[in-house]
């Protein structure tokens, strides 16, 4: 008998929640670790919260400007952008849930085509 073993690698490499957001901070600055081989961001805002951010690069946000995300939502920062600030809309830390997706800088080795690892 023999079992196949497939390996699935995910775009997920991953995640943390972090408190963050009394002030317009990027989430390192915030206590977040950010992997080597980041690609995009997504963060979980969660029910009775909502936040706005900008872009790495742009003007820190306000509790009205910038990109709002509403309560039980997600937001996004594209890849390259891993500077970009976070600030609630209530003036208090939020409770986030954030998930690092995979770049282009594969500190894992990957697999081969031919050979998963």
């Amino acid at each position: 008998m023999s079992i196949d073993v497939f390996t699935y690698r995910g775009i997920e490499i991953s995640a943390e929640s972090l408190a963050m957001g009394a002030t317009a901070e990027s989430i390192s600055a915030g206590g977040g670790t950010i992997p080597s081989n980041v690609g995009a961001i997504k963060f979980f805002v969660p029910a009775g919260d909502s936040v706005h951010f900008t872009y790495e690069g742009g003007p820190d946000p306000t509790s009205t400007t910038g990109h709002a995300v509403a309560a039980s939502t997600w937001g996004f920062i594209p890849a390259g952008k891993t500077a970009s600030k976070i600030i609630s809309d209530d003036a208090s830390d939020v409770s986030l849930i954030i998930v690092y997706e995979r770049g282009a800088g594969r500190a894992d080795n990957g697999g081969s085509v031919s050979e998963p690892r």
